[in-house]
């Protein structure tokens, strides 16, 4: 089971995302930081991300197993899209929102001459950074069903599940197979889950994006079938 951490749990009730309560914030160099903060909406919390011309990854870490909770339950709103993004170039790299599962870094993993560049995150952050990862996407122009390795980080899948205005400003309840979508992109089942992350950016194309994130959890299954793949 996903051992319950910053509001994220399995088989159970999740919450928003909740900065400064298990969840981090991740800048880039010489890159403004998108505003993430929590509002009460309709009874309940929910974490609003703004973005101006801006990126920032809100992330926290967790601890399971795919193979006990496999499906990854969320809701979102997107209520402004970045002008010009698109996940399928390096230039225009922005998108309304993204949810994103990191898995476990292992040593043994990773060929030797990288090594360094994750101890050099660790001394950092704190904490390695996940070995792979996927990110669920509610792009801006990028056709749903898209998916590809990300141009920099060649161990993230990039998986849109959402494109452009349908939707737009209106709440939407996503699930998917995370076990399924990394056997997939990977060829074999991942390692355990270590993060998990929100972001919404407009850095790429100078822009603005805003977004609602609600809450996040890992389910189990009684059909797989019946799930996206």
């Amino acid at each position: 089971m996903l051992a319950a951490a910053a509001g994220v749990s399995g088989g159970g009730g999740g919450e928003a995302p909740r900065p400064g309560e298990g969840w981090r914030e991740l800048r880039f160099a010489g890159v403004p930081a998108t505003s993430y903060r929590n509002v009460a909406e309709d009874g309940r919390t929910v974490l609003l991300a703004a973005a101006e011309g801006s990126a920032s990854l809100l992330y926290a870490r967790v601890a399971g197993s795919l193979e006990a909770t496999p499906v990854l339950r969320w809701h979102w709103r997107v209520d402004r899209l970045p002008a010009g993004g698109d996940v399928r170039r390096r230039a225009a790299d922005d998108a309304g929102a993204r949810v994103y599962v990191g898995f476990r870094y292992r040593p043994a993993l990773v060929p030797f001459g990288q090594r360094l560049a994750y101890w050099l995150a660790r001394m950092k952050q704190g904490e390695y950074p996940p070995y792979s990862g996927i990110a669920y996407v509610w792009a801006a122009s990028t056709p749903v069903g898209t998916r590809l390795l990300h141009p920099d980080y060649p161990r993230l899948l990039l998986v849109v599940v959402r494109s452009g205005s349908d939707r737009l400003g209106t709440w939407v309840e996503e699930e998917r197979d995370v076990l399924a979508d990394a056997v997939a992109a990977f060829g074999a089942p991942p390692p355990p889950i270590s993060h998990l992350g929100v972001m919404t950016d407009a850095d790429d194309t100078r822009s603005s994006a805003a977004a609602r994130y609600g809450e996040i959890r890992f389910e189990e299954t009684e059909c797989r079938a019946g799930l996206t793949p």
